[in-house]
């Protein structure tokens, strides 16, 4: 848990003063997907900083991620969450619209980029906790 707190620290101070990529997004939904049973809390919590770093209204980005877990949540149940394939057209198409709410522009260049950073972080977290995907699943 202190770890998220690091990597979103670093994610949203870069995101509110370097460039405009959305690095909490990424980081918010892929540690929501590992931790389900905080992952609304994570997605709050996040949110919230990210909107007293940008100086947007409070709760913009908290609903926009809330939205985003309970989307994954809703279609988890329907799609098998341990293919990369899956998570990784979510994320693309939450960072797109994002982009367009957020930033009023939908970059290819940066969702070619969402694409590398988050199969990079889902491989990495597939082979740091493999089992979380298989939770809940019935085994021979």
């Amino acid at each position: 848990m202190i770890l998220f707190f690091a990597i979103l620290t670093l994610c949203i101070i870069i995101e509110s003063s370097l460039i405009t990529f959305p690095f909490t997004l990424i980081i918010t939904f892929l540690t929501a997907t590992i931790w389900e049973e905080r992952g609304e809390l994570l997605a709050f919590v996040a949110g919230l900083i990210l909107d007293l770093f940008t100086l947007r209204f409070l709760g913009i980005d908290s609903l926009f991620f809330l939205i985003l877990v309970f989307l994954w949540k809703y279609y988890r149940k329907r799609i098998y969450p341990g293919s990369i394939l899956y998570r990784l057209i979510f994320l693309i198409l939450a960072a797109s619209i994002y982009s367009f709410l957020f930033y009023r522009e939908i970059n290819f260049m940066k969702l070619v980029l969402v694409a590398v950073f988050g199969t990079f972080i889902l491989f990495f977290v597939n082979r740091v906790f493999p089992r979380v995907w298989e939770k809940g699943k019935l085994s021979v």
